[in-house]
């Protein structure tokens, strides 16, 4: 991160609302990465996903309406049951999967859930979640990546270089 970014980090507990900003496919990587950015766009949270789950969530995150996916069974059924996933929490890590809370809300009161980001995406996206990060977790994520790079052991692990785009057209 730059300088001048990393001086506005104050509070790394610090919660921040964040956008899906977009998905990459085969740039860097042979595994998809999808994009969180804040209002700012100049805090970016990727999610590494697995080709199946990539494409539940472009779908999910589409305007298009008459598109249904497998994810639009398990909408319904929550829907029908009064359940809504009102906001997602990204701040977890364990090995290199990241992990978000979820808040739920029913009939019967509110709730709680922690699921691995790439897998409950899709749905979150099909229920027009909100999701929120810290500015420590985007911290340590950038640690991690860096500490991977330069061990050997972790080769295995999916990386990308935000900084680095050569793999991009423009």
């Amino acid at each position: 991160m730059c300088d001048k970014f990393e001086n506005e980090l104050k509070n790394p507990d610090e919660w921040v609302e964040i956008f899906p900003y977009g998905l990459t496919m085969g740039l860097a990587s042979n595994e998809p990465l999808f994009l969180f950015k804040d209002s700012s766009e100049k805090l970016v949270l990727p999610i590494y996903m697995e080709q199946h789950e990539a494409h539940l969530a472009l779908l999910s995150n589409s305007r298009n309406t008459t598109c249904e996916t497998s994810m639009e069974l398990p909408f319904q059924l929550l829907k029908d049951q009064g359940l809504k996933i009102e906001k997602a929490f990204i701040n977890e890590i364990k090995s290199h999967q990241q992990y978000m809370t979820l808040n739920l809300r029913s009939d019967e009161g509110k709730f709680t859930r922690v699921v691995r980001v790439d897998q409950g995406l899709a749905l979150c996206l099909r229920m027009n979640t909100e999701f929120y990060t810290t500015y420590g977790h985007v911290k340590r994520l950038r640690e991690i990546r860096t500490e991977a790079k330069n061990n050997s052991w972790a080769k295995e692990l999916p990386l990308i270089d935000m900084e680095d785009r050569s793999g991009y057209l423009n």
